[in-house]
């Protein structure tokens, strides 16, 4: 299946939002977390990690934007999550994105 997909790219609401970011913001930024997600798992087969390959893989369909949050200083934090029953908080943290709109472009800074 391909990352753009409609399927792969699911554009369910974040819990939270800042009222500052528009619709096409979250999907914008909702892409590129999920394109972001692609890329590690790519550069994990790329190293012969198949456990984490294929964990992220099953990852990329699974993940939604838990919440966005505005850092007040041009930034955004995204938090991405994967929910799951068996977890105590029902879910378990598999990203966060600081982000930035750069020349009408939104942009990871960094990701931890």
């Amino acid at each position: 299946m391909l990352p753009d997909s409609p399927r792969s790219t699911a554009r369910d609401s974040p819990r939270s939002a800042p009222g500052s970011l528009t619709r096409s913001d979250v999907n914008a930024i909702s892409n590129l977390c999920r394109r972001h997600t692609v890329h590690y798992a790519i550069d994990k087969l790329r190293r012969g990690e198949f456990g984490w390959f294929l964990r992220s893989s099953r990852v990329l369909f699974q993940q939604k934007i838990d919440r966005l949050v505005d850092d007040r200083d041009g930034t955004y934090r995204a938090y991405v999550v994967v929910y799951d029953k068996k977890e105590s908080d029902g879910f378990y943290a598999w990203y966060r994105h600081q982000l930035t709109r750069t020349n009408g472009h939104w942009t990871i800074l960094r990701s931890y």
